[in-house]
């Protein structure tokens, strides 16, 4: 719940609607040397019900086990 809560965190300054994104998947893995985890939070979204169209956009962000969320770089 924690790690959730800091994926969120970190989204609201990337995305508009962070409270309309959900949780898709939550995955341990293995950064780095051994002994170092973190744990990567899928949070997904998809467009209002009644839009013509569209798919399902997702970010994934990084949590530490401390429940710090690591900061994306958003390169345009």
């Amino acid at each position: 719940k924690k790690a959730i809560q800091a994926a969120r965190d970190v989204m609201k300054g990337l995305v508009e609607g962070v409270e309309d994104w959900s949780p898709d998947k939550i995955t341990l893995r293995r950064a780095g040397s051994v002994g170092n985890w973190v744990y990567v939070i899928a949070m997904t979204s998809v467009f209002p019900l009644g839009a013509p169209y569209g798919q399902a956009q997702f970010i994934e962000v990084i949590v530490l086990l401390d429940g710090s969320a690591l900061k994306p770089k958003v390169v345009r």
